[in-house]
């Protein structure tokens, strides 16, 4: 069945692609400002979901009244087309309350965790979710009782059910893997206790970890965050970069025997769910969801395993013209040319963005403005709040985006992905109901990471500086990394681990680690140096509890590529095919979506793409700084 969940949660979290970094420079030097310190300019406004908590709980009491009735519903929906349409938009109504109801509390506990109060009525809300799951488990084993032809008939006789059609085909397509009434009712009570290994990491790497200070550029104490990390691995000073990567990841393997008990539940909850549901392995149950052939991820692995050469030759590169001794993770993100960077406040980085994103549609870049000025976007970094930048929102309101803003190019292109992935539900909600407007992750990355690009191709093409356009080079090397070498990466890791759940076996640090170490190895080369702190990195990763997530970024990132090509290339055409694109939601399965939209992510070629394109860029890093190297 449809389980009751808070939308579809997207964003780049801790361990991500390219993330938000310092904060303003005001802070910068010292603590972190709080919350109340923040101008409300740059808060995101809350108050459109629920201007009050009483709203909150009248439409609590709502949707508790909502599963009372959806349960005297048992027994009748196939037999009786009214009363399956009956419950449908009851079914619809309750879920889009408690998206509000869920997105309220999580959205205020993560712009400062150690307020508890929101931890509460998260929970409260959860647990009318898992309760109106239960009373509704009959849902889908009544639904799987019909044929494919028969379900059609129906829909065909009865038009009033089309706009259901995708969600009730769904679950007939799954009905070998649909348990009885009784037994989706137990797994839907238990859903709470099983969300445990995931609500136990947030806490610990949101709220509990403790970083230490440390010197920044200037030899000034500075309290190190999750936040921060990212602008000190920029940092021209390698001292600097070193020790942030030291200190972040030491604290990490402080809790290293915690954070593998943790990882061990998570995957024993993915290997409980799939046996009980009668699935192969973790991996099929979690791919069946949205309907992926398991042969799209193997198929991501191989060939991004075949493209490892060029990766392997970028840091070879990177390592000569840096002139070091050894190449360490701490130095694959700092910019080649020293002295060079490219900084924009928040103002002018929605400014150069909506320039970059004119090719999509003024109507495209009226809804940025939009956005970015009637408080979708929670901008910076403050005590207490959660790590990373991601885009959601209900689905009776409109998309909200939580970023921590860094005055770096990546901040910028953070600030387009979120926005990408916040234009793409506007959309998507605008033209469908509630189950069809979730936007599928696979489909989701497509909106934020071709937003990225066409950025990237708009600063290239308006940069004759050398030097900065060799910066910029560099961001773009690092960024398909990010989003296609590194979340393989992830993705061949998060198999691995799974595969030994699925055989049975416990996952202990030692195991982790050595598993994390083995396959960074393969990616890093011969160039590049691994740290045994390093061995660790796999725990700092939140996307690890989002059961076979990280590949999506990969397939995404190829199927992006292709169409700001298209874009840039054929124009308006391509950018109204674009919008249908993004109007889509989840009509269809995703990759049905993005094979109508000319790109076939059953074949290997949109990766082989990504890889070349990855080749060619190295190509023109190194002839670039050959260049510039002359002109000394």
């Amino acid at each position: 069945m449809k389980e009751f969940k808070a939308g579809i949660f997207i964003g780049l979290l801790a361990m991500s692609v390219s993330l938000p970094a310092l904060v303003q420079p005001a802070c910068a030097a010292g603590a972190l400002k709080k919350r109340s310190e923040i101008d409300q300019r740059y808060q995101w406004k809350l108050s459109d979901i629920y201007p009050s908590m009483g709203a909150w709980d009248k439409d609590w009491q709502s949707a508790k009244a909502l599963g009372a009735s959806l349960a005297k519903y048992e027994g009748t929906l196939v037999s009786s087309p009214d009363k399956l349409l009956s419950f449908l938009k009851k079914y619809e109504e309750a879920c889009i309350k408690l998206d509000k109801l869920t997105q309220y509390a999580s959205m205020n506990s993560d712009q400062d965790t150690a307020i508890s109060s929101f931890n509460s009525i998260s929970g409260k809300a959860d647990s009318l979710s898992k309760e109106i799951s239960a009373k509704t488990a009959f849902f889908s084993p009544e639904i799987s009782k019909l044929s494919e032809k028969k379900l059609s008939e129906l829909i065909t006789k009865y038009p009033k059910l089309r706009p259901f059609r995708q969600l009730l085909s769904d679950i007939v397509r799954r009905a070998k893997h649909t348990l009885p009434k009784e037994q989706e009712a137990l797994l839907a009570q238990a859903g709470e206790a099983m969300s445990a290994p995931e609500n136990a990491f947030k806490m610990l790497n949101n709220a509990d970890l403790v970083f230490p200070t440390m010197k920044d550029e200037q030899g000034n104490d500075v309290e190190l965050t999750k936040g921060r990390y990212t602008a000190f691995m920029e940092s021209e000073d390698r001292s600097v970069r070193k020790n942030a990567y030291e200190k972040l990841l030491e604290t990490f393997k402080g809790v290293n025997g915690t954070m593998a008990s943790l990882m061990n539940s998570e995957v024993k909850v993915h290997v409980f769910n799939r046996t009980v549901r009668k699935y192969p392995t973790a991996m099929a149950a979690a791919l069946d969801n949205e309907n992926i052939p398991v042969s799209v991820y193997n198929s991501l692995v191989s060939s991004v395993e075949k493209g490892l050469p060029a990766l392997h030759r970028y840091y070879a590169l990177r390592k000569r013209i840096m002139n070091l001794p050894e190449l360490h993770a701490y130095d694959t993100s700092v910019a080649l040319v020293p002295g060079v960077k490219m900084e924009f406040s928040y103002d002018q980085a929605n400014e150069i963005i909506q320039k970059a994103l004119s090719p999509l549609g003024a109507e495209y870049v009226k809804i940025y403005d939009k956005g970015i000025k009637s408080g979708w976007v929670d901008v910076y970094e403050n005590k207490g709040k959660r790590s990373g930048a991601y885009s959601w929102g209900p689905y009776s309101v409109h998309p909200y985006v939580l970023h921590n803003w860094s005055d770096t190019y990546w901040g910028m292109s953070t600030m387009a992905h979120e926005m990408g992935h916040a234009i793409n539900r506007y959309y998507s909600q605008a033209a469908n109901n509630y189950f069809n407007a979730e936007n599928p992750i696979f489909t989701a990355e497509v909106a934020s990471q071709t937003n990225e690009i066409l950025l990237m191709e708009y600063q290239l093409k308006h940069t004759t500086d050398k030097k900065q356009k060799l910066y910029l080079l560099t961001q773009f090397a690092n960024g398909i990394i990010g989003s296609v070498y590194r979340q393989t990466q992830y993705a061949e890791f998060e198999k691995a681990i799974h595969d030994k759940g699925d055989a049975g076996e416990t996952l202990t640090s030692d195991l982790l680690n050595q598993t994390w170490r083995g396959i960074s190895k393969k990616y890093g080369g011969p160039a590049l140096t691994l740290d045994p702190v390093g061995d660790v990195a796999w725990s700092r990763i939140p996307h690890m509890y989002y059961n076979f997530y990280v590949y999506k970024y990969a397939t995404s990132y190829a199927a992006s590529l292709a169409m700001a090509d298209r874009i840039l290339t054929k124009g308006k055409p391509a950018a109204d095919a674009y919008t249908a694109f993004l109007k889509a939601g989840s009509s269809k399965y995703p990759v049905d979506l993005l094979k109508e939209a000319g790109v076939d992510l059953t074949t290997a070629l949109p990766v082989q793409v990504a890889v070349n394109k990855f080749a060619s860029i190295v190509n023109e890093i190194e002839k670039l700084s050959i260049e510039i190297q002359a002109k000394k």
